[in-house]
C-alpha cells in the first residue's frame, strides 16, 4: 500500500432594486426638466496599459508565496491568514488564494469556512482556472454518502470520490485506474478531475502522467490544466518542463499559460532567459511584467540602458510593481522625455513611499509643464501619500486643466476629508461652470449625496441642478431615491 497524505499536494454585479428605481426616476426627471442631463466629465486617463490587477499583483505575490509555504509545512492557520491578505488585496492571485484558503480551512477542520471560501470563488470568479480544483475539494469535503443533489452529476462524483479514496489507500491500484479514465471516452469533466486527483496524490508515476499531458503528448484538451498543475508544484523539474513547453510551442495561449505557471513557481532566472530569445512584443511585455513581480530589479535596470522608448516604459511599469523606488526616482530626475518621466511617476504612484512623494512634490512645485503636473496628480489616485498635493492643487493651482485634474482625483482616489470638502465647497462657490460640473462629478464619485441634494435644491442654474440630479441617479442610496421621489411629487 502506498498512501500519501493530502498535505503534500503538489501542485459584478446585479443592479439592486434601489439602483433600478433611481435610474427610472432620473429618466422621468429628465423629461420633466425639458432637457437631457449633461454627460459627466470624463474621468482622467489612469494609463490603462497597467491595470489595477497588475498593480496589486506585486503586493499579493509575497503573501501568496508565504501562504503556499505555510501549506507545504502544514501551518494551516498561518496559511489561512496569508491567503486572506491576498484575497483582501484582490488581483491576479485572489482566485487561487480562495482555493488554497479553503484547502487550509479543510485541513484545520474549519469546514463551514471552507465552504464559504469555495462559494465565494464560484461567485466572484466563475471562469477561474481553479474552478475544477474547487469542485474536487468539495467532493472530498462531502465525504462518503454525500453526493451532489443534481442526479446527473451523481455518478461522476461518486466515481471521483471513490478514485480519490482509492488513491489515498492504495495508489498502486489507483494510478492504472486514472490512466484508464484518461484514455477512455467518458465526460471531459471526469477526465479533468481524474487528472487533478492524480496530480495531488504524489503517487509513483503520477508526475510523469501529468507532465506528458502538459507537453501535449496525451489528452491535448487537458494540456492547459496540466501546465497549471506544474506551476503549482514549485518543483524544479516542473519549472524546466514549463520552460521547454514555452520554447517549443507556437501557440501564444500555451506560452502565456506556461509563463503563468512559471510565475507561480517563483523562478525569476527563467524569465531572463526567455526574454532574451522572445520576439513577440506581447509576450516580451508579459515577461518584463513578471520580472518586476519577481523582484528582478538588477536585470530590469540592465535592460533599461539599451531599451527603446516603448520597452523603457514597460520596464518602469514593472519596476513600479516590484517597488524599485530608487531607480524610478533616478529616472524622474534625469530623463528629459515627458512620456518616460510620466511612466516613472506612475510607477512611484503604485508603491512609492512618503519619501518618494516628497520628491514628487518638489518636481510638481518646480515644474511649469502641465502634462507632468497632471501625471503626478493622476498617480495620487493610486497612492494615498499624494493627499496634501491634491488639496494644495485644488486650492492654489492657477492652470485650470491641472486644477480640474486635482478635483477629479477626489472622486477617484483621494479621501474626502472635512478639510478637502471645505476647499472643494469654496472652489464650487467661486469657480466657473466647468469647475462646478467637475466638482459635482467628484461628489457623485465619492458618494456625497448630501452635497448633491443641496445643489439640486438651491442651485439657480438649471444645467447644474440637472448635473446634480444625474449624479444622484447613479448613487443607489435610499437618500438619493427619497429625494428624487420628492422632486416627482413636487411636479
Amino acid at each position: 500500500m502506498n498512501s500519501t497524505p493530502m498535505n503534500n499536494a503538489p501542485l459584478k454585479v446585479a443592479h439592486s432594486s434601489t439602483q433600478w428605481l433611481l435610474s427610472a426616476l432620473f429618466a422621468v426627471l429628465v423629461v420633466l426638466m425639458a432637457a437631457p442631463a449633461p454627460a459627466a466629465p470624463p474621468a482622467p486617463n489612469l494609463d490603462p496599459e497597467v491595470s489595477a490587477q497588475d498593480e496589486a499583483a506585486a503586493a499579493s505575490n509575497s503573501a501568496y508565496r508565504a501562504g503556499r509555504e505555510a501549506i507545504d509545512s502544514g501551518a494551516w492557520k498561518r496559511a489561512i491568514n496569508r491567503f486572506g491578505d491576498v484575497i483582501d488585496d484582490g488581483g491576479d492571485y485572489a482566485d487561487a488564494a480562495l482555493y488554497w484558503r479553503a484547502y487550509a480551512q479543510v485541513k484545520a477542520g474549519e469546514i463551514g469556512d471552507a465552504r464559504n471560501s469555495l462559494g465565494r470563488l464560484q461567485r466572484e470568479y466563475p471562469d477561474s482556472r481553479w474552478s475544477d480544483d474547487a469542485r474536487a475539494l468539495e467532493i472530498e469535503m462531502r465525504g462518503p454518502g454525500q453526493v451532489n443533489p443534481n442526479a446527473a452529476d451523481d455518478d461522476m462524483e461518486l466515481k471521483l470520490l471513490a478514485l480519490h479514496s482509492l488513491m489515498q489507500q492504495d495508489s498502486d491500484r489507483a494510478v492504472p485506474m486514472v490512466r484508464k479514465i484518461l484514455d477512455g471516452d467518458g465526460p471531459e469533466e471526469l477526465r479533468r478531475q481524474a487528472l487533478f486527483v492524480l496530480a495531488h496524490s504524489g503517487a509513483d508515476g503520477s508526475a510523469d502522467i501529468v507532465r506528458q499531458v502538459a507537453l501535449g503528448n496525451r489528452h491535448p484538451e487537458l494540456q492547459r490544466e496540466a501546465i497549471h498543475m506544474l506551476g503549482s508544484s514549485f518543483d524544479e523539474d516542473g519549472v524546466g518542463m514549463l520552460e521547454d513547453i514555452y520554447r517549443k510551442s507556437n501557440d501564444p495561449e500555451l506560452k502565456q499559460a506556461a509563463l503563468q505557471g512559471l510565475m507561480m513557481a517563483g523562478n525569476s532566472e527563467v524569465f531572463e532567459r526567455l526574454f532574451a530569445s522572445e520576439s513577440n512584443p506581447d509576450l516580451r511585455r508579459q515577461i518584463v511584467h513578471m520580472l518586476g513581480i519577481s523582484g528582478s530589479h538588477d536585470t530590469l535596470r540592465e535592460m533599461y540602458g539599451a531599451a527603446d522608448k516603448e520597452l523603457k516604459g514597460q520596464i518602469l511599469e514593472s519596476l513600479g510593481i516590484g517597488g524599485d523606488e530608487e531607480f524610478l526616482l533616478q529616472v524622474l530626475r534625469q530623463e528629459n522625455d515627458l512620456e518616460i518621466r510620466s511612466k516613472a511617476i506612475h510607477g512611484l504612484g503604485i508603491g512609492g513611499s512618503e519619501t518618494a512623494w516628497q520628491e514628487m512634490r518638489k518636481v510638481y512645485n518646480s515644474s511649469n509643464d502641465k502634462e507632468l503636473k497632471m501625471a503626478i496628480l493622476q498617480a495620487s489616485a493610486i497612492n494615498g501619500h499624494g493627499h496634501e498635493l491634491v488639496v494644495a492643487a485644488i486650492r492654489d493651482e492657477k492652470d485650470p486643466e491641472v486644477r480640474l485634474q486635482a478635483i477629479h482625483m477626489v472622486g477617484i482616489g483621494i479621501e474626502s476629508t472635512p478639510e478637502v470638502q471645505a476647499i472643494i465647497d469654496d472652489a464650487y462657490e467661486n469657480g466657473d461652470m466647468e469647475i462646478k460640473k467637475a466638482i459635482l462629478h467628484s461628489y457623485g464619485m465619492s458618494g456625497d449625496d448630501a452635497r448633491l441634494i443641496r445643489v439640486a435644491k438651491t442651485e439657480k442654474d438649471l444645467e447644474l441642478r440637472k448635473a446634480a440630479v444625474h449624479a444622484l441617479s447613479m448613487s443607489g442610496s435610499d437618500e438619493a431615491a427619497d429625494f428624487l421621489m420628492s422632486l416627482l411629487e413636487d411636479n
